[in-house]
């Protein structure tokens, strides 16, 4: 028998009590699970939100409990986004972002197709005036709402 067969079934014993314990501590405490960072960039920003709008309207449409939209909530100030280059931003953008602040804390406070609507239409309306583009795809985030 060589030296090195001596010690391998103690390395055995020693990996496998080392993979249990490993595997028996469970995830880390929630101190250190990393929060989600929010972007510097404004077009970053408006993907996170879009991703957060489409399962919001996903979960409305579900009729999905109230308290549930609660964990899709990530506030964040699009006035402290860093604009794409060659894009301008008008005076009136912190008004915007504020007003789109206001509409965001009111919808989570009392979750609706209303409130959620009201959401999107800020959205629709800094759109018509920065930003173009992506009106099409906020004209598809809304919801019918009842009686229409």
């Amino acid at each position: 028998m060589t030296r090195n067969s001596r010690f391998l079934p103690g390395m055995v014993l020693l990996a496998i009590a080392v993979g249990s314990l490993w595997h028996c501590s469970g995830p880390p405490p929630r101190s250190h699970v990393q929060e989600p960072q929010v972007p510097d960039s404004l077009y970053q920003m408006m993907r996170l939100r879009v991703h957060e709008m489409k399962t919001l309207r996903r979960l409305l449409m579900q009729q999905a409990p109230a308290d549930s939209l609660a964990a899709f909530r990530f506030p964040f100030d699009f006035a402290d986004g860093v604009p794409s280059e060659g894009m301008q931003l008008s005076p009136m953008f912190p008004a915007f972002s504020e007003a789109f602040s206001r509409h965001y804390e009111a919808f989570y406070q009392h979750p609706s197709v209303k409130n959620y609507n009201q959401l999107v239409r800020v959205c629709e309306n800094c759109h018509q005036e920065h930003c173009p583009g992506p009106l099409r795809l906020i004209d598809r985030l809304y919801l019918p709402e009842e009686g229409h």
